[in-house]
């Protein structure tokens, strides 16, 4: 059974499952994905490029995941996390602190439909695994196209669909089902 939901009832619905578990989050991921996780992001990070402003943001940032393998791949850059909840910033910011090469990490609240950066000020925008949690993403992506320089890159990574097929089918069951299922009965 599907249930529709108002964009302001599913965003709370949404940020209160993140918060909920934000300590987990990494296992889950990692879990969920097969360990595939690690290598789709060094893949993401790879499509960055700086080469105006020398800034990069991450957007869902989560438990910085993602922000973090940008800042080890682009030690030149000065990279930024945004996320819209706290407790998985702070995993975000523990991560920061204990690894090498990533202290210079920025991580901040903030909200993928208002973004709190200037017009034309970042090289690249990245999203890992987030975009499918915004219910407007016509505007998610207006954001960060005006906060893009011109030329500048959006690398969005996210689960999608395979063709039809038996694999696809699969797929379905896997993301579909099975996945929320679990998340849910873990999440509470």
């Amino acid at each position: 059974m599907r249930i529709d939901l108002a964009p302001n009832e599913r965003i709370a619905l949404v940020k209160g499952m993140f918060a909920r578990i934000a300590k987990r989050y990494d296992t889950l991921n990692h879990v969920f994905s097969l360990g595939r996780d690690v290598f789709w992001r060094r893949a993401a990070a790879r499509r960055v490029r700086t080469f105006r402003t020398g800034r990069l943001l991450d957007l869902a940032a989560g438990t910085g995941d993602l922000t973090l393998t940008l800042s080890r791949m682009h030690p030149e850059a000065r990279v930024i996390g945004l996320d819209f909840t706290w407790a998985m910033l702070n995993q975000a910011r523990i991560k920061s602190a204990l690894r090498a090469g990533t202290q210079g990490v920025r991580l901040v609240g903030g909200d993928a439909l208002a973004l709190p950066f200037p017009d034309r000020s970042l090289d690249a925008v990245t999203m890992g695994f987030g975009i499918r949690n915004i219910p407007d993403q016509p505007a998610a992506f207006r954001e960060m196209l005006r906060v893009l320089v011109p030329n500048g890159r959006a690398v969005i990574l996210e689960l999608t669909p395979p063709l039809p097929s038996l694999i696809g089918r699969l797929y379905d069951t896997y993301l579909g089902r099975l996945i929320p299922g679990l998340g849910g009965l873990i999440s509470g």
